[in-house]
């Protein structure tokens, strides 16, 4: 199964702990990218749509690994 998440920094840039904040969706891809914009017209920074199998998220996600995972629109 294809999970979709959403990375991303606060307002001021902050992150947690140099890894991104995450939202997950699940299988709703409509509503990730419906919460990707509602993240960039509230001012979050460095807001990353990607996907992953739920075998490929184990502990802590990077940015490395959201880099590597994201989706191009």
């Amino acid at each position: 199964m294809l999970n979709y998440l959403i990375a991303y920094k606060d307002k001021y840039g902050r992150d947690y702990n140099g890894n991104p904040w995450i939202l997950d969706f699940g299988e709703d891809k409509k509503a990730a990218l419906e919460e990707k914009e509602t993240l960039n017209q509230r001012n979050f920074q460095d807001v990353t749509l990607f996907s992953a199998k739920e075998n490929e998220i184990e502990g802590t996600i990077t940015w490395e690994f959201v880099n590597n995972h994201k989706i191009e629109e």
